[in-house]
């Protein structure tokens, strides 16, 4: 009784006197919800005007300012996607933990400070944050001992590896529904020799705009099914190819015109010369003084004064003789002398443009012409395209599965060569890089690429997040397994520090990897 007077004897604040919670504010401060509000709208605009910023900065380098808008509006929308396919990522683990009954505190979209925060009545948080590059579901007890029944580590373990595995399947199973839709709507993508290089010596040839099915027994979805197909075949091979030719599907026969030899699974130029593909002699670095620019193609004598229409198939620029080599380069030259002007068609920025130079002095050979005109460094660029086939529903779903499989099973490959040292590790990007690949695919195909590269990121987050790197859901299933095996769980604490190190080392590789894409 006399406790309860006490606690109820307090001095009671009189007429016109602040509360003592409002009294510490009469200073003009704000409450702590406020404050917290407004730093999280602080926050929201700065990551606004960061993709706002980081559109501004890639549209100036790389269009013109008409296209800023377009850049911003792809980077965007390629952020969008990546925040998409974390989110069917987080919950496949919630579906999977609502199942078997695990104990859920929270289901974000994004980090950082919250936007919206909303619980429901079995005290489950769902928030949507301000940094949209990410999210998570926690789990209770998911770091820490906890005694309750339902907390993650209390669970057993093999309910434990497949909430674990359930994110990357919800990846791979939203991949193949997209890969579904794509093949659907537009037809399935298959490779096309866009330009096949003539030569009277290959009687067996393919035919330029040749959609390839097939190469020598294997099926052609991607690039790297082309590679592993030819690899390790020489010239004078033999092969059979199953193609699709003006609409029609025919297999045709196939002398191999160089060694197929490639030396990882993003060499495709040796392979490509292989089967007669055709190449753009592309300028990588120029001298001050050269006329060329870096990322100029050498792509066809012009014998000519007058604009040729690029668009007449009939006309003189069609005749021209395309220039593949710098021997062919080298026999244009030598019809001209030192001081001669020279024209040249170049395939610059996706259009085609006459250049006139002055042939400077000294001999014309192929082993000195692009040190004459100023280029220090060339690089050929294999001349394939896309197309599109249309089969009938089974085989259209049969070939989304097929595709989904081959991508996992291509990046899977991919990984096996950075470990063993056969690919560079710049073959790998962070999260802008995914970012800017992703808005130029946007830009250059629309829905389709949109779906496409879509796709693929879901099934390579789907394969990334099974490795048993310290901090992914591979690492987790590890430790897990090792409690099943032996009986007894890792330590909390040791685990924790383990995927907390490996969570930083994880983001600064990826940081690593967006400046070696940048510089």
């Amino acid at each position: 009784m006399e406790d309860s007077e006490k606690k109820q004897s307090g001095k009671q604040p009189q007429e016109g006197e602040l509360p003592p919670a409002e009294a510490n504010n009469k200073d003009g401060n704000k409450p702590e919800s406020t404050k917290n509000t407004n730093t999280t709208f602080i926050v929201f605009l700065c990551v606004l005007g960061g993709i706002l910023l980081f559109g501004l900065i890639y549209g100036a380098f790389t269009h013109n300012i008409s296209g800023v808008l377009g850049t911003i509006w792809s980077v965007a929308l390629a952020i969008l996607v990546l925040l998409a396919m974390i989110t069917v990522h987080e919950f496949g683990h919630y579906i999977a933990g609502k199942i078997f009954g695990f104990g859920i505190v929270e289901f974000s979209l994004g980090f950082g400070p919250a936007i919206y925060k909303k619980q429901k009545k079995n005290g489950e948080i769902f928030s949507v944050r301000a940094l949209p590059i990410g999210g998570y579901c926690a789990f209770e007890g998911e770091d820490d001992d906890c005694n309750s029944p339902t907390a993650f580590n209390n669970r057993k373990p093999w309910q434990r590896i497949i909430v674990l595995v359930a994110g990357a399947t919800m990846n791979f199973l939203f991949a193949l529904v997209l890969v579904i839709l794509l093949f659907g709507i537009y037809g399935q993508s298959r490779l096309n020799a866009f330009e096949i290089e003539p030569n009277i010596q290959y009687s067996q040839s393919l035919e330029s705009g040749d959609v390839i099915l097939s190469l020598n027994g294997r099926n052609i979805y991607l690039q790297t099914d082309v590679i592993s197909a030819l690899d390790g075949l020489k010239e004078g091979d033999v092969i059979q190819a199953k193609v699709s030719r003006n609409g029609e599907i025919q297999t045709v026969n196939l002398t191999l015109r160089a060694d197929a030899v490639p030396n990882n699974l993003t060499d495709l130029e040796g392979v490509s010369r292989s089967i007669g593909i055709a190449q753009l002699l592309c300028v990588d670095s120029v001298d001050s003084n050269s006329p060329f620019r870096p990322g100029d193609a050498l792509f066809r004598e012009c014998t000519s004064v007058y604009d040729n229409d690029v668009d007449d198939i009939n006309g003189k620029y069609r005749a021209e003789r395309r220039i593949y080599s710098a021997t062919g380069l080298c026999e244009y030259l030598k019809g001209y002398s030192a001081g001669d002007e020279v024209m040249l068609w170049l395939f610059r920025g996706g259009d085609y443009y006459r250049l006139t130079f002055t042939l400077p002095e000294g001999e014309i050979t192929p082993e000195n012409v692009f040190e004459k005109l100023g280029i220090n460094g060339i690089h050929g660029e294999s001349r394939w395209s896309t197309s599109t086939v249309r089969l009938g529903f089974f085989a259209t779903l049969g070939g989304s599965f097929v595709y989904a499989f081959n991508v996992a099973g291509t990046i899977f490959r991919i990984l096996g060569e950075l470990l063993t040292g056969k690919l560079f590790i710049k073959a790998m990007g962070g999260t802008v890089t995914t970012v800017v690949v992703t808005s130029r695919a946007i830009r250059v195909g629309g829905l389709s690429f949109l779906l496409e590269i879509a796709a693929y990121i879901g099934v390579n987050l789907a394969v990334f997040n099974l490795l048993p790197i310290p901090s992914l859901d591979g690492s987790r299933v590890v430790f897990t397994l090792i409690e099943m095996i032996f009986r007894k769980p890792v330590p909390k604490k040791l685990e924790g520090i383990i995927h907390a190190v490996g969570l930083i080392v994880l983001l600064s590789f990826a940081v690593l990897m967006d400046l070696l894409h940048l510089f």
